[in-house]
């Protein structure tokens, strides 16, 4: 692996990494719709409960899969050469592009693909609130509703950076435990110049 990618390139790189990483999730969540739009029609109880397991697993696969493809790309990055500063700014800068994308996703998703399960949704859930509600409530309640695609999608991407920030912190800091001196450190160790490290 080249060590020394100007920024530019490790700019790019990040955002093919990122785009990768994205894809976890926006094929966990292509799947999810598919299931939800088959199961649509169905009030089985055991329909519902195969839904939520198989909605659970896909969460677990996506998560674990997103941290260990993570790990991975974070260890064939050159230029980190055992700096775990370097090695998780590369990872926020691949988290960034990333929750880009994936909360691109979530904004088709709520405005073209889902619009009419999202309309229903609150619908049921204005429905069981109006009693309890006065007419100024339910007024700026239906103002808000045009928004909420916005508010997911904004919502999405702070949850995901946050998410990526993490593991990239995770996975960086478990490097620094196995490298106790620096590259350059080690190299005055090895030569005898103990006194100079520090």
């Amino acid at each position: 692996m080249n060590t020394n990618l100007t920024k530019q390139q490790a700019w790019n790189r990040a955002a093919k990494d990122g785009a990768v990483l994205a894809a976890i999730t926006i094929g966990a969540s292509v799947i999810s719709i598919v299931i939800d739009k088959i199961t649509a029609g169905s009030t089985s109880t055991i329909t519902a409960a195969l839904m939520m397991v198989v909605s659970m697993l896909l969460w677990v696969a996506k998560t674990g899969g997103s941290y260990l493809l993570l790990k991975r790309q974070l260890a064939a990055f050159g230029n980190a050469a055992g700096n775990p500063g370097k090695l998780f700014g590369y990872g926020v800068k691949v988290t960034l592009f990333s929750s880009i994308l994936c909360s691109a996703f979530v904004a088709v998703n709520l405005l073209y693909i889902s619009a009419d399960t999202m309309s229903a949704a609150w619908d049921t859930v204005m429905k069981m609130y109006s009693g309890q509600m006065d007419s100024n409530s339910i007024e700026m309640l239906d103002s808000i509703k045009e928004y909420m695609p916005v508010y997911s999608t904004v919502g999405q991407f702070v949850w995901m950076y946050l998410i990526g920030i993490i593991f990239s912190a995770i996975i960086s800091s478990s490097g620094r435990r196995n490298m106790p001196f620096t590259p350059e450190q080690e190299d005055r160790r090895e030569n005898g110049n103990v006194s100079d490290i520090q």
